[in-house]
């Protein structure tokens, strides 16, 4: 119980004196993870080593932007991350990034409801997404650091990503981890 009325304090002062601050991603303390369910059996997983954002004006109200470089996947499987990289599936010569550029922003309590537009290869379509505010607090060094967790779905064929067959799943769930520093 202690620690839910901690948490508590923790959100009404990051909503007080955080909430209209400037942040930026924290790559190393950071992960965005995916699992898409390969012929409806087991769930193949991997990540984006590489990926930067910021969010502009704080949770409520400001502007988040978020890019992920889509050379930077890893399943760890060597075959399959180069099939990923081709032109099956995100064409990561043609198309380096997926990019996520919020249009509203909304904090209620510890959760951050966020729409905007979400942009795979050449298919840009209208995303929202809901992130836990898992806390905030000041490294060894002093810097104010913000923990967000973001669960979501992506249909990956409404993005052109692979073939429309039923060897992959359709949607593929996409799991973040951030870690945000105020800048």
């Amino acid at each position: 119980m202690a620690y839910l009325a901690a948490t508590s304090t923790l959100y009404i002062h990051m909503n007080d004196v955080y909430a209209q601050h400037n942040w930026t991603i924290d790559p190393v303390h950071s992960s965005i993870r995916f699992g898409v369910k390969y012929l409806e059996l087991t769930v193949i997983t991997g990540w984006f080593s590489e990926f930067e954002g910021t969010l502009n004006g704080g949770f409520q109200g400001g502007s988040l932007w978020v890019n992920i470089y889509t050379h930077s996947i890893f399943t760890g499987n060597a075959i399959r991350d180069a099939h990923l990289r081709s032109t099956e599936f995100f064409e990561s010569d043609r198309f380096p990034s997926i990019v996520y550029q919020s249009t509203q922003l909304t904090l209620k309590d510890n959760q951050v409801h966020t729409t905007g537009s979400l942009t795979i290869k050449d298919t840009t379509q209208n995303f929202k997404t809901e992130s836990l505010i898992t806390g905030i607090r000041a490294d060894e060094r002093g810097n104010i650091k913000a923990g967000v967790v973001t669960v979501t779905r992506i249909n990956r064929n409404a993005f052109g990503i692979g073939s429309g067959g039923m060897i992959i799943a359709e949607e593929v769930y996409l799991h973040c981890d951030i870690q945000l520093l105020q800048v």
